[in-house]
């Protein structure tokens, strides 16, 4: 007989609902709830001797997110957002790797991210501008499987307690036909670790990387001069690459060097 083709289905509903509430034309408050889901599947993992195959669960995320946005870049002397969200993620679907150094998916537990971000800009002068952006996570794996119960209270992973970027801008006009616009910004990545277990217990990130340019525009051409990372700074954008020596924690993804690029433009 022809061989059986194993089948499954399942039906998920994923409800969001939004509300926007306008006081005045330059200020929003907004509400909004959405779940996210993924499907479950198979994973093959095991130890130096045994193999085994096992299902994985799906996993859902429900959050909420309530913020407030004021003015307009184009148009108000102060502009910006803040947004605060919860969210409740269950059954966590976890890429993890066995003893061999073989990748494998698994349920890791239930937890929760605590989220709250900002970003602001300032025309100081019709010449200049100011902008800043800042956010803050709390992520907990708070009821771990039994098999991750010494990862209790530990932080997600991937997830950085802290980011943000402070950045200006100054544009002027030289004569009729040339304009001239230099920019910059500091940037910084918080801190965070690749996955949970002892094997991936390893960190990333908490570096700071500043980034200078400027553009002269005559008429339709322009001459750009950017500079990235100015600072030569040496730092850990993700610490994962071959999964068969991950465990040495000697391996990283770094930022890329100072590195400068000039270009020419011109419109049609």
């Amino acid at each position: 007989p022809e061989p059986a083709n194993p089948k499954r289905g399942r039906f998920v509903v994923l409800p969001m609902a939004a509300l926007t509430w306008r006081p005045s034309p330059t200020i929003a408050v907004f509400l909004q709830a959405q779940q996210g889901y993924r499907a479950s599947g198979l994973s093959v993992a095991g130890a130096a001797t045994t193999t085994t195959v096992q299902r994985f669960d799906a996993d859902r995320i429900t959050t909420i997110e309530a913020g407030l946005k004021f003015g307009e870049a184009q148009r108000s002397r102060v502009w910006g957002d803040v947004t605060t969200s919860v969210a409740r993620w269950v059954d966590i679907q976890s890429d993890l790797i066995d003893t061999r150094g073989l990748p494998y998916t698994t349920n890791i537990g239930d937890g929760r991210v605590i989220g709250v971000e900002g970003y602001v800009g300032w025309r100081v002068t019709p010449q200049f501008d100011l902008d800043a952006a800042l956010f803050a996570n709390l992520s907990r794996l708070d009821k771990p499987g039994p098999l991750y119960a010494a990862a209790l209270d530990r932080e997600l992973p991937n997830i950085a307690e802290l980011g943000g970027r402070v950045g200006f801008r100054f544009h002027r006009a030289l004569t009729e036909r040339i304009g001239l616009t230099i920019d910059g910004s500091l940037r910084y990545v918080g801190k965070s670790t690749l996955g949970i277990g002892q094997l991936l217990n390893l960190d990333q990130g908490d570096y700071a990387e500043i980034s200078v340019g400027s553009r002269v525009e005559i008429g339709r051409f322009g001459v750009s001069i950017n500079v990235r990372n100015l600072g030569n700074v040496v730092g850990n954008r993700f610490a994962y690459g071959n999964p068969f020596s991950v465990a040495a924690g000697t391996q990283s993804t770094p930022l890329r060097p100072r590195t400068a690029r000039i270009g020419i433009d011109t419109k049609f």
